[in-house]
């Protein structure tokens, strides 16, 4: 095919697209398919450039770049055709705390060629400079285009995502790219078939990362979500046949090899069953329960009871599945992640910087504060012998903003916070079908939230933040709105 038919064909499909999605169909339907082209359109799109005289331009305008673009075009689309107010005070909030990130994203953006269009001496312009001439534009664009992208999607579900069905909708979208992941995992890395492909979806590492994500920790991250939704449906919706489902959907996790999805799985499943717990119970949890399991951590050789499963679940892969040897490693990222975080401050590297500013000449502002197994590799990160991220994507995210990503975080934990607070009031209460429904399915997106954000804490993920803007939508609902009546003429 040459490459002005590409080019063509492209096109073609992103006029068909918006047409559709953003003019004809129900606005709805354009939030689904948003979804589901980041769940199930390969990220090996990713490999597939636009430039022939550049085919190894990286992470710039592929093709998956340009689909999830033109997925998010329809929905702004449909926006901006219906012109759907907010409506209840949660999806205002969550507009403003959207719109809020746009801003601190531009101001990100702007402020380093500002500064050095003026040409700042030291500091924080020295550290511009480097980055300006070591790092490529589009490194910058695409985690400020993510946020974009999360401002329109908050936008749209606060909208046009309303009723039972649709939030059912979206919980079926990943209960199926959660099958989805399954079936990929005893594929290519169980039964070792399709060699051709087998290369994609196994690290070289033996761990599972997919065909779908290329990514071992966003599986996990997925698959938490897979169960949790699934939750809802075997709890709310009495759908029993799901429940054999539901160890196959733990598969994927295992099979990354990451620990910190694993940690996200059990926070969730502990959210979920202490949600449908009743009010005394949740209290008895809380005053024996929690105490218990601290107890056995701090006097029980928790490590050495669990060295069966250890060697079960790790094999040759990872045979300390579950140790915490990596933890000092991660001590020395911290450190050297806050090393930037106050030589920036207040202002911030900007969006996906953090992992080139750690190998720059920044002060070591918290090298006092390494043991003696994190000094070596907190040494290695800071000669630039071992480039890596973070490994904490709150830290992430609050060094690459600075205090205004600050002030991002504090609001947005104020409208879940809120969100919350609401929903443990209304799971109290007595109430009918439709509400305990409702209920479920906001404790299943807290599971989710609670899940992934747990994660969060022990590894740097890209998750498009439509997928926290959606989820928090359906954690702010108040009820399900009543179905329209249907009128009959009689003839």
């Amino acid at each position: 095919m040459s490459y002005d038919l590409f080019l063509v064909l492209l096109g073609v499909y992103a006029i068909a697209y918006v047409a559709y999605f953003g003019l004809s169909a129900r606005p709805s339907h354009s939030i689904y398919a948003c979804l589901a082209t980041w769940l199930f359109v390969p990220k090996q799109a990713r490999a597939i450039y636009f430039s022939p005289d550049a085919p190894d331009w990286p992470d710039g305008t592929n093709l998956f770049t340009f689909v999830e673009a033109v997925a998010v075009l329809a929905v702004a689309v449909a926006l901006i055709v219906r012109r759907v107010g907010a409506g209840e005070k949660s999806a205002r909030l969550l507009r403003r705390a959207a719109l809020f990130m746009v801003v601190v994203a531009a101001l990100a953006l702007a402020l380093p060629m500002t500064f050095l269009a003026y040409d700042v001496p030291a500091g924080i312009g020295g550290l511009w400079r480097f980055l300006e001439g070591t790092v490529e534009p589009q490194y910058r664009l695409l985690p400020a285009l993510q946020i974009l992208y999360g401002f329109v999607l908050a936008c749209a579900a606060s909208s046009f995502i309303k009723t039972r069905r649709q939030v059912e909708l979206i919980f079926t979208l990943f209960v199926a790219s959660g099958v989805e992941l399954t079936v990929e995992a005893i594929v290519f890395h169980h039964l070792k078939l399709v060699p051709s492909l087998q290369g994609w979806a196994v690290h070289q590492t033996g761990r599972f990362m997919s065909l779908t994500f290329s990514d071992y920790t966003i599986v996990g991250i997925v698959g938490i979500a897979s169960i949790c939704c699934s939750a809802y449906f075997i709890i709310a919706r009495r759908i029993v046949w799901l429940i054999p489902l539901v160890p196959l959907l733990v598969l994927p996790i295992v099979d990354s090899y990451q620990r910190a999805p694993v940690t996200g799985a059990v926070l969730a499943t502990v959210f979920l069953l202490w949600a449908n717990m009743r009010p005394a119970s949740r209290r008895l949890f809380g005053l024996v329960g929690i105490p218990v399991i601290v107890a056995i951590l701090i006097f029980v050789n928790v490590r050495e009871a669990v060295a069966p499963v250890e060697a079960a679940l790790g094999g040759e892969v990872r045979p300390e599945y579950l140790g915490t040897s990596t933890l000092e490693h991660r001590r020395a990222l911290f450190l050297r992640t806050l090393d930037v975080l106050i030589f920036a401050f207040p202002f911030g590297v900007g969006p996906g910087m953090v992992q080139h500013a750690m190998n720059y000449a920044i002060p070591e502002t918290m090298v006092g504060y390494n043991s003696a197994e994190s000094a070596g590799f907190y040494v290695a990160v800071v000669s630039g012998l071992r480039p890596t991220t973070s490994h904490n994507s709150y830290l992430e995210f609050l060094t690459s903003y600075g205090l205004a990503g600050m002030a991002c975080v504090a609001y947005w934990v104020y409208v879940v916070g809120r969100n919350f607070r609401n929903w443990a009031r209304r799971s109290r209460g007595p109430a009918d079908l439709k509400d305990r429904r409702l209920v479920m399915a906001q404790a299943c997106a807290f599971a989710t939230l609670i899940g992934s954000g747990g994660a969060a804490f022990f590894d740097t993920y890209i998750l498009p933040f439509y997928f926290y803007m959606m989820l928090t939508h359906i954690t702010g609902l108040s009820r399900w709105p009543e179905p329209r009546p249907t009128v009959q003429v009689l003839a």
